[in-house]
């Protein structure tokens, strides 16, 4: 009889809780998401809003004790890494890059991890471009902070060759620490939009013979937002809860109070596994802790109501049977601490 695969748990992580230049420019000093959490307001009656942390414990993830806490914090429930969302923009920009290059230097945390690429340009609510609107409700407050005449913060291009090069030099020593997690000695790094790059099978091939060049087994390249099977990538990642928030709202399941478009948590879970893989690829799965981007959007937001433990317990066991009838090394958890979402 073949041995079942349990899955490892691999929560998304966003890395956004310290001080930057840019956010200080953009959004005013000392910025950062828990800026959105602390002026959360409750739009609804039963709206789970504003949320606190424990102890009101707003933590700087730039400070070494604060990553030793969150590694001790997954490893005594069940996470077996934190997928850490990568920002990397036009001509080599980083953003938010600093807990991980820490992370690198701080062999003695025991925080396995791999890199999700958010590829999407970073964009003023009011700009023409389309992207990723990062802090729409506080954005109104600080107009005039800094003047992007074009509404764009940080860009998305993939250039050519030298770009991918230069990239990919600068994800190599994470690939090579022990830490980082691997299939089958493989690095794996997950494309959050892999649709949006076009050239991504020049792009694909030239990191996988310079993986093969530095002395690696390869890469292990997940994309999500897929509907169909590509060469250029090894397996496919249902994100959640974007994918299931479709869903319902195609088939008219979403209550609209006071302006916030609500979908209930159990349904969003039936959804999510009712999901079939992609057909003809391999396909790894993605739960969820909750979803409420009220903090970040005001009442244009959207929020999972009636969310409980016990639902998420039983839903999760459901996904991860899922996950290991399809035989699927890993199971994502959208999120780890996305406190503005």
């Amino acid at each position: 009889m073949d041995q079942k695969i349990i899955p490892r748990v691999l929560a998304i992580y966003l890395p956004q809780f310290h001080e930057t230049e840019d956010n200080n420019a953009w959004w005013g000093r000392g910025f950062t998401d828990w800026e959105t959490v602390k002026t959360a307001e409750a739009y609804f009656p039963g709206h789970n809003q504003p949320r606190m942390p424990l102890n009101q414990y707003y933590y700087d993830l730039s400070q070494k004790r604060v990553m030793e806490r969150q590694a001790e914090l997954a490893a005594d429930y069940g996470i077996g890494g934190f997928c850490f969302y990568h920002y990397y923009f036009k001509d080599g920009k980083k953003e938010l890059e600093l807990p991980a290059e820490n992370l690198l230097k701080w062999k003695d945390i025991r925080m396995p991890f791999c890199f999700n690429w958010a590829n999407e340009s970073w964009i003023r609510s009011w700009s023409r471009f389309t992207g990723n609107v990062w802090a729409e409700k506080y954005e109104k407050k600080t107009e005039g902070v800094v003047d992007i005449a074009n509404g764009m913060l940080a860009e998305q291009d993939y250039g050519d060759e030298g770009d991918w090069i230069m990239h990919f030099e600068y994800l190599l020593p994470f690939f090579r620490d022990d830490r980082y997690i691997k299939k089958d000695g493989r690095p794996i790094f997950v494309f959050y939009s892999p649709n949006d790059i076009k050239p991504l099978d020049e792009m694909t091939e030239c990191w996988r013979r310079l993986a093969r060049e530095a002395g690696l087994d390869g890469l292990y390249l997940i994309g999500s937002k897929l509907n169909a099977p590509t060469p250029y990538l090894d397996a496919a990642l249902i994100y959640e809860p974007r994918n299931s928030i479709n869903k319902l709202n195609s088939i008219g399941k979403v209550q609209i109070k006071n302006g916030v478009r609500c979908f209930s948590y159990d349904d969003i879970w039936d959804r999510i596994n009712e999901t079939e893989p992609v057909y003809g690829c391999k396909t790894y799965f993605c739960g969820v802790s909750g979803y409420d981007d009220t903090p970040r959007r005001g009442t244009s937001g959207e929020c999972l109501v009636e969310a409980s433990p016990a639902i998420f317990e039983r839903q999760l066991e459901t996904l991860m049977q899922k996950s290991i009838d399809e035989g699927n090394e890993f199971l994502f958890v959208n999120a780890w601490n996305e406190w503005g979402e």
